[in-house]
């Protein structure tokens, strides 16, 4: 189980609508985040208004989850598999945007946006013309396919309080297209109802201050973030992968909506050229505002959403010094993920009385710079370092088994992945 908001589709070609290069076409993420869409990288349309932009993107992604399921314990073979599944998703996502930036005095900027999305989904059942004999196709459900068109407003403001503080604002709605289970992939049913399918909607809103200090007593160039925010979901599909024994697993469903809101804190400062300090906090409370398993009645509203810390902290410091050609940066920093609660493969829900164990980690790294002389190549930087210093012995997931996993009496245990224990590693990058 993974928190229900996923991060975007994977951009097999992003079209920057720039002046430099028209029909440039660039690699990258697309995140329907608020915080992402305050920095359009797009057109100038007017020399005297450099925040004002219009951003177009397209994206082209297939892809197929072609699965065959066998034992060769119990007697099943890649030639003749016990569960087949064949799908291919096909997607076209098309995305205009237009922002302005309006400046009614001069310490207050307001920057209002609209987005106009398109998401095309074409979904094919492969293993519905062919599934090995004696195999069980995992999905039963048709071909089909559907267009979803929204648009996506979006709001922000700043205002300078003082020359190095200001308090910022933010608000958008977004949407992301379903995922191919919501289409009727791995699904048993044989009835998608696409008519009513919606695209997962989020609606945020974020209300922070930042500030720079450059010298206050030991502070000489103090940065720090604060925000609050509320992000809340809705029309979500889930999916769930539960071992029924011998190796197999099946997929299980359910509709949700939910509710994440919290607060964010970063810092960090040199107090001087040799040392670099460095810290975060955030405290988040997320919730399912409606949790529907398929196949089932019962609603898990209100219940914690599975795997979202309740606090997360770090803290770092750098130090760095100079010997003769060579910048050497030694550094360690100290990472705490509070308390989560854990989702039920018992019962395919969330839990609200099972929580794991806050854990740290502490890692370790020293990076050491020079530059070489040589035409072409400016800088070598060699970094080595130990991740989980102190081999602390911690489980990053734990979760209730349904019993398919070890058999026998087991459903209702808790299994755990264990974390990594103390690892080097060693970094060679030039600089061209």
């Amino acid at each position: 189980m993974v928190p229900p908001w996923p991060q975007g589709p994977l951009a097999c070609g992003q079209l920057q609508l720039q002046w430099r290069a028209a029909g440039d076409c660039e690699f990258g993420v697309l995140q329907p985040a608020v915080r992402h869409l305050w920095e359009p990288s797009g057109v100038r349309l007017d020399a005297a208004h450099e925040s004002r932009g219009v951003r177009g993107s397209w994206i082209n992604q297939t892809y197929s989850t072609p699965y065959t399921g066998y034992n060769e314990t119990y007697g099943t073979s890649p030639a003749n598999p016990l569960q087949y599944n064949n799908d291919t998703l096909a997607n076209t996502y098309l995305t205009g945007f237009v922002q302005d930036a309006i400046t009614p005095i001069k310490a207050l900027t307001i920057t209002p946006g609209i987005a106009g999305v398109d998401f095309q989904t074409q979904f094919f059942n492969n293993g519905a013309s062919y599934t090995p004999p004696g195999a069980v196709n995992q999905t039963i459900a048709p071909s089909d396919s559907k267009v979803f068109t929204r648009a996506e407003p979006s709001l922000g403001a700043r205002f300078l309080i003082a020359p190095h503080w200001s308090v910022y604002g933010n608000a958008a709605e977004t949407y992301q297209n379903p995922g191919d289970n919501a289409f009727g992939a791995y699904s048993g049913s044989n009835v998608i109802d696409l008519a009513t399918l919606k695209p997962v909607k989020s609606v945020d809103y974020e209300l922070g201050t930042r500030l720079l200090i450059r010298r206050a007593g030991l502070l000489r160039h103090f940065v720090m973030n604060a925000d609050i925010y509320r992000d809340t979901l809705s029309n979500e599909t889930l999916t769930t992968y539960i071992s029924t024994g011998g190796g197999f697993a099946t997929t299980q469903f359910a509709q949700a909506s939910a509710t994440y809101k919290g607060l964010n804190v970063s810092a960090q400062d040199s107090p001087t050229w040799h040392w670099h300090v460095f810290g975060t906090a955030s405290l988040t409370r997320a919730h399912f505002d409606s949790y529907v398993p398929g196949g089932s009645t019962t609603n898990y509203a209100g219940y914690p959403i599975s795997y979202s810390p309740d606090v997360t902290a770090s803290l770092g410091v750098n130090y760095r010094v100079a010997f003769g050609r060579y910048l050497v940066s030694p550094g360690v920093s100290d990472q705490y993920t509070g308390t989560q609660y854990m989702f039920s493969n018992l019962v395919n829900a969330p839990t609200n009385n099972v929580q794991m164990a806050s854990y740290n980690i502490v890692n370790t790294q020293v990076a050491i710079k020079a530059g070489t002389g040589i035409a072409g190549l400016s800088a070598v930087t060699l970094t080595v370092g130990v991740t989980n210093l102190f081999n602390k012995r911690y489980d990053p997931i734990q979760y209730i088994t349904s019993g398919g996993y070890f058999g026998g009496n087991s459903a209702g245990a808790v299994l755990a992945d264990p974390g990594a224990p103390r690892q080097y590693f060693v970094n060679l990058n030039a600089r061209f």
